[in-house]
């Protein structure tokens, strides 16, 4: 079993979200915004670059699950350490995200009704 993986492969199992859940409402935002930001002869293009940049960073969130362990086996850091550099790494990202969603266009808005 790889280091820093659990014990229990039910345990493994049950982390996974169904393929169907695993946006949440982020997901659903971003899906719905899409089309305001291209033609229609465009639209599959970005449908495929999304999807495409959604499992480049799922692959990278799983990469980054490793991360406690690589710390500790690779550098050293006690178990606690290597804990919460991860937290704060994860909590960097998400301030990386962040900004990219503050940098977005007001064409991704609805237009308003009057």
């Amino acid at each position: 079993m790889p280091a820093g993986a659990p014990d229990d492969p039910f345990i493994t199992a049950a982390a996974r979200p169904p393929p169907d859940l695993r946006g949440g409402a982020a997901q659903a935002l971003e899906v719905s915004i899409l089309p305001s930001t291209t033609s229609d002869a465009g639209r599959t293009r970005v449908y495929a670059w999304y999807n495409a940049l959604a499992d480049a960073g799922g692959a990278a969130g799983a990469l980054l699950a490793a991360l406690p362990a690589v710390l500790r086996s690779q550098f050293g850091l006690a178990e606690v350490r290597a804990y919460d550099t991860t937290i704060l790494v994860y909590a960097a990202l998400l301030v990386g995200v962040a900004l990219l969603y503050s940098r977005l266009s007001r064409a991704t808005e609805p237009p308003e009704e009057r």
